[in-house]
């Protein structure tokens, strides 16, 4: 699949009110990309803590999967990148607080494939397709942040390099992408043993589902 094509894939039902992506396994999951200022720290919101959840406690970009009935049971039959942004923009201020206008949200393109993770719930294995949006331009007024989500421990404006292994594995593939370019060589060695492993990690889940494995800027 090509990500042209990709963005404009129908979503058809999966099960428990999930949806996918039209001729693949992969249920769908989107996450906004939002810095506090050109070049400055990014959002991210910390997972609770939950019982079998392999991701609790990690840091993450806000967003979440795309269901049937969360945002609108109009999702059905829309196309990814129409869901995507409606589903992000509920889910930052679910999450957040911030409620930014859906015609600024675009998807962010450039890097493919994009990465796919793996988890269980209800004793089932789940892939999911994580693809990030951003606010274009950034929002002018002051940002407060204030969570209304019980999924959500913690949430702030972070370096993160700083917390790297801290940041769930597809965060980790996203982020590369997108900040490669801007950081030092310092922070580059800082990330990249961690980086090449979460590479590793999220090949083997692509390939479970016959997808393509991470894009990565190296």
């Amino acid at each position: 699949m090509e990500e042209q094509s990709l963005w404009a894939s129908p979503l058809i039902p999966g099960s428990e009110g999930r949806l996918i992506v039209k001729n693949t396994d992969l249920e769908c999951g989107v996450v906004l990309f939002l810095r506090e200022e050109p070049g400055g720290r990014v959002l991210m919101v910390q997972k609770a803590l939950r019982d079998g959840y392999e991701f609790s406690d990690l840091w993450v970009l806000p967003g979440g999967m795309i269901r049937v009935g969360n945002p609108a049971p109009d999702e059905v039959g829309a196309t990814l990148e129409e869901s995507g942004s409606r589903f992000v923009q509920i889910r930052l201020a679910l999450e957040t607080g911030l409620k930014l206008e859906r015609q600024a949200l675009r998807a962010l393109r450039g890097f493919w494939p994009p990465p796919v993770t793996r988890y269980k719930a209800k004793g089932r294995t789940r892939y999911t397709l994580v693809l990030p949006f951003s606010h274009d331009p950034l929002p002018s007024a002051p940002m407060e942040l204030a969570p209304h989500c019980s999924s959500i421990q913690a949430l702030g404006w972070l370096d993160p390099v700083a917390r790297w292994e801290e940041i769930a594995p597809a965060n980790q593939i996203i982020l590369a992408n997108l900040l490669w370019t801007q950081w030092s060589q310092k922070q580059r060695a800082r990330v990249r043993p961690a980086l090449e492993a979460t590479r590793e990690q999220c090949t083997r889940w692509a390939q479970e589902v016959g997808f393509e494995p991470p894009a990565l800027p190296f």
